[in-house]
């Protein structure tokens, strides 16, 4: 069966391609995310207004930002095994119906 076969799911279509697009769109979206540096916008913030409540703040403020930012890559990265996962599903029991009833 190709990959880019839609198949029928009771009152639905399930696109394969669709699937392993979207979970290759995920996969892009966590690269890209994950090489942001969002700790590092607030690493000015104590030499530009020092001695301020902003600047004793900012390293927390960074550090949760970093962890906000690697939860969201984790989350994307699920989400895409989850499409490629469920791609593959619907593809192996197209296949074995397919299998079962030939033309």
């Amino acid at each position: 069966m190709s990959r880019g076969t839609i198949v029928p799911v009771g009152d639905f279509q399930v696109q394969i391609d669709q699937l392993n697009q979207s979970a290759s769109n995920s996969r892009d979206a966590s690269d890209t995310v994950s090489g942001v540096d969002l700790a590092g916008a607030v690493d000015s913030i104590d030499s530009a207004m020092p001695g301020s409540q902003s600047a004793r703040r900012a390293p927390a403020l960074g550090t949760a930002w970093t962890g906000e930012r690697d939860a969201l890559v984790q989350e994307l990265d699920s989400y895409a095994e989850a499409l490629e996962a469920a791609a593959t599903s619907y593809g192996s029991n197209d296949d074995a119906a397919a299998a079962a009833f030939p033309d």
